[in-house]
């Protein structure tokens, strides 16, 4: 694994470094930006961001960078990842003071989303009154292809293209969600740390983009006993050598975790463990490998964890079951995206199941 990629499945609180230099190298942002060097000012910021993860000075800084350039959608994701951190109890007086004046320019940039929004909408609307009134199946297909682009959950551009002319490679199908705790629910995150700028919430799908190295969206809890993870997902474009989606159910630390990874064209359940030095499937000698599948479309993954054993189903088709692990799994869950572009719809954690 690589270090960018190891330095993400430690726990937040041990992956943030020093606090002085992350302030410093914030202290020098702010130079750059009262200068008017953007440029220099997001090469501060990005080092910043490495010193401490999560620190919402540094987000409140970025995102006004972002919104000086006229990068509005990626300010916005930023403000939003900076007020996700108001959940925290152990805020101190300037995370504070950050948090609330990103509340103050998320308001502000609001209205210009909004007109976004409506503008959205009356094109959906104008695609789907053609489709309907056309008598040219091609132009209609076309018509609720770009409507499904727009609004992934518009229920009728999915039943007609999943129901009379093929849908484009890779479109949503229906899936039945599983009731539950929702981390993810197509539009905002619940207990889930998945922060900006590798990941995003656009177009009703959190979304991972990477073409060296990972990136873990993770709860800081810990959870045990008996559990299903599920989510529905897609890898969109494979962008390195090594493209892979990891569902993790244990991370006990950087070299130490274990579930279901998604490669290529088939599945595997796999444990990393002894700092690094080895890859097990649960139990050595034990190949539990799936049969090959498409994993650019759709599917509804089931992660299911009965304390010793995983098994995994794949729209609702069980493919992968482990051998007895050799102590209690559990732990901080989340998925992983490496070297590629990837989407989920949904992401729902059932307990006691």
């Amino acid at each position: 694994m690589r270090p960018r990629l190891l330095a993400l499945l430690l726990p937040l609180s041990l992956a943030a470094a020093d606090d002085e230099s992350a302030l410093y190298f914030l202290s020098r942002a702010k130079e750059a930006i009262a200068a008017g060097d953007l440029d220099r000012a997001s090469e501060f910021l990005e080092k910043s961001a490495r010193e401490k993860e999560g620190y919402p000075p540094t987000m409140l800084a970025i995102a006004d960078v972002a919104n000086r350039r006229g990068d509005r959608d990626t300010a916005i994701r930023f403000l939003d990842a900076c007020l996700q951190q108001g959940k925290r109890e152990d805020l101190s007086a300037s995370e504070r003071e950050a948090i609330a004046e990103a509340e103050r320019m998320l308001a502000e940039l609001d209205e210009a989303r909004a007109q976004f929004r409506k503008l959205v909408q009356d094109h959906i609307a104008d695609l789907s009154k053609l489709a309907r009134s056309t008598r040219d199946a091609t132009l209609a297909k076309e018509c609720w292809r770009l409507v499904a682009k727009l609004d992934p959950e518009h229920a009728e551009a999915r039943e007609r293209l999943a129901g009379g002319a093929p849908a484009e490679a890779g479109a949503p199908k229906p899936a039945a969600r599983p009731k539950g705790k929702p981390l993810f629910d197509g539009k905002k995150l619940d207990g889930l740390n998945a922060l900006p700028p590798e990941w995003e919430v656009a177009g009703g799908v959190l979304r991972a983009r990477l073409e060296d190295g990972g990136v873990l969206a993770r709860t800081d809890r810990t959870i045990s006993g008996a559990f299903t993870l599920a989510c529905e997902m897609r890898t969109k474009e494979d962008l390195g050598k090594h493209p892979a989606i990891a569902i993790l159910v244990g991370i006990k630390g950087t070299y130490d975790h274990y579930g279901v990874w998604i490669c290529e064209d088939n599945m595997r359940i796999q444990n990393t463990y002894a700092e690094g030095k080895g890859n097990d499937l649960l139990r050595c000698g034990l190949d539990r490998v799936s049969e090959k599948f498409d994993r650019k479309e759709w599917h509804v993954y089931r992660v299911q964890v009965d304390g010793k054993r995983i098994r995994c189903s794949v729209d609702g088709r069980d493919v992968l079951e482990s051998a007895a692990a050799t102590r209690e799994l559990g732990g901080p869950i989340g998925i992983l995206v490496q070297e590629q572009e990837a989407e989920i719809r949904w992401i729902v954690l059932e307990q006691g199941k």
